[in-house]
């Protein structure tokens, strides 16, 4: 068990999270508000969290104002999830707790904790698709267009 004890932030791996001594009351997911591909992929992932967690560009200057623990170089490296209790999680950790708030969604998160071996790739990947995210941004318009938020009915009735 953590110290109550605020842990800077920069401390944080795999694995070993900070702290922030003022949490937000509900989950908090801090991502690149100037990064097309980041904000295409957020949209998406509030619809399958839904009010559960919120979203804030780390741009905005509430979130340093309210988290100096927390350097702006680990927002622009990777997004945040910010839990009520002070954890801060970076990476990949971060969007699959964040996307766990939603019970359908738990599965991945289990993987990554159970499996040092998927904590692994799952980081890697998240490292890879982060230092080439106009690679990526690119192949997602492709993909999907410029909407990725999940269709909204399934049938289309006549």
């Amino acid at each position: 068990m953590l110290d109550a004890h605020v842990i800077p932030a920069q401390a944080g791996r795999v694995n070993e999270p900070a702290r922030v001594a003022t949490p937000p009351a509900k989950p908090l997911l801090v991502y690149d508000g100037d990064c097309r591909f980041c904000t295409l992929w957020i949209k998406r992932w509030q619809q399958t969290t839904g009010n559960r967690v919120d979203y804030l560009p780390f741009q905005d200057a509430s979130v340093s104002e309210r988290f100096p623990e927390i350097p702006r170089r680990q927002f622009e490296q990777a997004v945040q999830l910010i839990e009520p209790d002070g954890l801060v999680h970076g990476g990949a950790k971060a969007a699959l707790r964040a996307l766990a708030k939603n019970p359908a969604w738990q599965w991945p998160l289990r993987g990554y904790e159970r499996s040092p071996l998927f904590a692994r790739v799952a980081e890697c990947s998240y490292r890879f698709v982060a230092e080439h995210r106009a690679f990526f941004s690119v192949f997602t318009r492709i993909a999907y267009g410029s909407h990725v938020e999940q269709p909204s009915h399934f049938l289309v009735r006549w």
